[in-house]
């Protein structure tokens, strides 16, 4: 088992409290599977302002105009949200590495020949 690149998980009650406190240095890091518009906007916009930097867990920007959840994941500088990044990329597939996207096609021509 792989260890993670933090030591431990809070929430305050209100994401945009969380995010508040990411863009203040209180907390380096935030992820979240599954916030809405209003749960992230605000935040996003101050934790902007501060310098921090966030996307989605696909590494998208966070979108205003759509009312869908999103994923998060914030750092309260680039130079932690890249470190955060690139841990999950590493590991975001550990269980199941036929699911890394580097692996798509090869799965795919490893069944045309077995065909």
């Amino acid at each position: 088992m792989v260890s993670a690149p933090y030591r431990s998980q809070r929430s305050f009650g209100a994401s945009a409290l969380d995010w508040c406190w990411i863009a203040t240095g209180r907390c380096q890091l935030y992820l979240h599977g599954k916030q809405m518009l209003w749960d992230y906007a605000a935040g996003h916009l101050i934790l902007d302002e501060a310098g921090g930097a966030s996307s989605t867990l696909d590494n998208e920007a966070l979108v205003f105009m759509n009312l869908s959840p999103r994923s998060v994941i914030a750092a309260s500088n680039y130079r932690l949200y890249k470190a955060w990044r690139e841990w999950l990329e590493l590991h975001r597939y550990a269980d199941d590495l036929s699911m890394h996207p580097s692996n798509y096609g090869k799965a795919n021509r490893r069944r045309a020949k077995r065909a």
